[in-house]
């Protein structure tokens, strides 16, 4: 491994010689090429097709919405020629969209930089161990045309969609249904992994590293032709006008058309709610999300099997070494000491006879001693595994990392092993904790690596990623499912999508369709609307949130098992905790840590996620009463949540004033409602 990092830097360091470059720090570069290449990265990824679909992608569906389609289908202009122009449109956004991300890489090193515009840096492209360096300038081409052909593919698949759903909601929460589980899928499984995939091209930050430049072309020419042929399936099928899963136009009236008189707010909440019944979306995302939930018990399954698949077999791989290898060497070591002595004895060398007779042989019988000790306890936890003692295991695993802390060397022991070069203190005592807390409690272990990895390990960046990944607990019972999903923020996507069912408020009854107008008639005061769509909001969208994470729990508790509610979960302890009167977590030299319940942090993570949806609610909301789009609304929710956090980041002492911001929002929303 560290003969291959040598060879990279090597051939990295001659292409830097021709080109007559200078070194740069790739990490934080001020050259504009480079800061082209990394904006590239973050902003052209299968997030940012996500979000042009997002946006963009009903182009077609809200001319159905609208029944302005109709009225383009009175005009001499033929259906693939329709169809054609709304696909044009939206590779039209895609192409201002690369403008913009090259303006953004560009502007800031043209306006505030001074180094020169060379676009031949090299970058490396490396496949397992195969690598060569292409050009900046090949990155960025690879990049540009990748991002452009595989956004062109999905919305190719969009078009196909929308020729047979008459719902925008419905187009749009297929697309990232079928997106996401096939990309994962995909993910996890090598052998997908090829350019007749269209999956593996949405990869496309790792597809355009990884791949050799004799092979990267037939990537996008993939793509290219997965679109012709899904835009061919767009004009061949003939027009549908259902919702998803077949959902007819056809309403019928609520409580067979029976009135009945109630208070104010609650009236309005109620028809809040038979609007969200009558449009469909909360139903279809709540299968959506089921589906979801289900599909993602048995990818974590299939993840989980092949983690510990790898794990035992490096258990019977070292055990092997033990046994076949290191043993037998120092027993025959052992076995020609005699002869060596002997050798020494004849040729009348005393000071070589001390040697092989006394301090060689303690040596080797105290190594060989080691060894038959290693070899033992790596039997036992083999055996463990395959007789499911989980306990012995546990104690097998308490071993290796009291091993990897140097308790059990000697004196002719010089290093701990194993990963030393990344090693740090917490993460040693943390990993050697973690065993003594499942011995503690009985707890089943999750099979994977026996290191926790944490934020003070050091090394290569891409052998750490390695290392990370290798140590990563991952299961499919129900409570680790939670875990996976709060941990992984995959909480997000049911989130975000009932926020989005319930629209922004105000926000959505204006625009070119104002319903608000038709609101106004009515012998209702909007302060009733207004609490009526929070009110409807809030209960439903909790829920919905909330039935989702029990509906994970559920399944990975009838298909697997519940799940322990005492595992231990990592976390740090911040100086200043480890530091106070009175703490009782755990040091190590680099900082504090400590562990709690898989079932208290499952807990805490839903009501934390309750209290995020409440805030953006409450926020999407306030901000629909002022302005009058949708798309605005969603955007600033979007840039207000993304610099409140990287401001949270950089001044977390001062969390404690956010409280005032809370009494500003509320002033604001008292203020707007004395006005209706």
């Amino acid at each position: 491994m560290y003969a291959l990092e040598r060879e990279k830097a090597i051939q990295k360091n001659e292409w830097l010689l021709a080109h007559d470059l200078p070194y740069v720090d790739e990490e934080f570069p001020l050259a504009p090429a480079l800061i082209l290449k990394q904006s590239a990265d973050l902003l052209l990824s299968a997030g940012a097709i996500l979000f042009l679909v997002l946006f963009f992608g009903n182009a077609m569906t809200a001319e159905k919405e609208q029944q302005t389609w109709l009225t383009l289908k009175t005009q001499p202009i033929p259906r693939r020629q329709r169809i054609l122009m709304k696909y044009a449109g939206m590779l039209f956004v895609m192409l201002v969209f690369l403008l913009l991300v090259a303006c953004i890489g560009l502007l800031i090193p043209y306006l505030f930089g001074e180094q020169a515009w060379r676009f031949d840096y090299p970058q490396l492209v490396q496949s397992g161990e195969v690598f060569s360096f292409i050009s900046t300038s090949a990155y960025l081409v690879r990049i540009f045309v990748l991002f452009f052909t595989a956004g062109a593919l999905v919305f190719s698949f969009i078009m196909l969609l929308s020729t047979q759903l008459k719902s925008s909601f419905s187009v749009l929460i297929m697309t990232g249904f079928i997106g996401v589980v096939g990309f994962s899928v995909t993910l996890m499984n090598e052998g997908l992994q090829g350019f007749w995939n269209p999956f593996h091209l949405l990869n496309i930050s790792t597809v355009v590293s990884e791949t050799a430049a004799g092979s990267f072309w037939i990537l996008p020419v993939s793509a290219i032709v997965w679109s012709l042929l899904i835009l061919t399936a767009a004009f061949a099928l003939p027009e549908g006008e259902k919702g998803l899963f077949g959902a007819s136009d056809v309403k019928k009236p609520f409580d067979d058309g029976k009135t009945r008189r109630v208070q104010a707010i609650r009236n309005s909440a109620l028809f809040e709610w038979r609007k969200l019944k009558r449009q469909g979306s909360l139903k279809q995302s709540i299968i959506i999300l089921g589906l979801f939930a289900i599909i993602g018990y048995f990818l974590l399954g299939q993840i989980s099997q092949k983690k510990e698949a790898e794990y035992i077999a490096a258990v019977e791989e070292s055990l092997a070494q033990y046994r076949d290898m290191i043993i037998p060497d120092h027993e025959r070591q052992l076995d020609t000491l005699d002869e060596k002595k002997a050798e020494a004895e004849k040729s009348g060398d005393e000071e070589m006879v001390k040697f092989y007779g006394e301090v060689e042989l303690q040596r080797i019988e105290t190594m060989l001693a080691h060894y038959k000790e290693v070899l033992a306890h790596y039997e036992i936890g083999k055996r463990a595994y395959e007789q499911k003692d989980w306990q012995t295991y546990n104690q097998f695993q308490l071993y290796r990392n009291r091993y990897m802390l140097g308790e059990f060397h000697n004196e002719y022991m010089g290093i701990s092993g194993g990963l030393s070069g990344f090693d740090s203190y917490v993460k040693l005592e943390a990993s050697k904790a973690e065993k003594e807390w499942l011995i503690k409690h009985e707890i089943q272990p999750i099979i994977s690596g026996m290191m926790i990895s944490t934020i003070y390990d050091s090394g290569d960046k891409e052998l750490k990623k390695e290392h990370v990944e290798w140590n990563r607990k991952v299961d499919n019972n129900g409570l680790f499912s939670l875990y996976l999903y709060l941990d992984n923020f995959v909480y997000f996507i049911p989130m975000l999508l009932l926020l989005f069912v319930f629209g922004a408020g105000f926000a959505v009854e204006k625009g070119k369709r104002p319903t608000i107008q038709t609101l106004q008639t009515q012998p209702v005061e909007m302060r009733s609307v207004f609490f009526g769509k929070v009110t409807t909001a809030v209960l439903v969208g909790i829920s919905g949130l909330v039935g989702i994470f029990a509906f994970v729990l559920l399944v990975g508790t009838l298909f697997n098992r519940f799940g322990d509610w005492y595992y231990p979960i990592f976390h740090y302890n911040s100086k200043k905790v480890v530091e106070a009167e009175g703490y009782t977590g755990m040091r190590a030299f680099e900082g504090g840590f400590d562990f709690m319940p898989l079932g208290e942090y499952v807990l805490s993570g839903v009501a934390l996620s309750v209290c995020i949806f409440l805030f953006l609610i409450a926020l999407v909301h306030l901000l629909g009463m002022f302005i009058p789009r949708s798309f605005v609304v969603f955007s600033l929710v979007g840039l207000i949540c993304g610099f409140g956090y990287v401001l949270s980041d950089k001044l977390g002492d001062y969390a404690q004033f956010s409280r005032s911001r809370i009494w500003i929002l509320g002033g604001l929303l008292m203020g707007k409602w004395r006005r209706y």
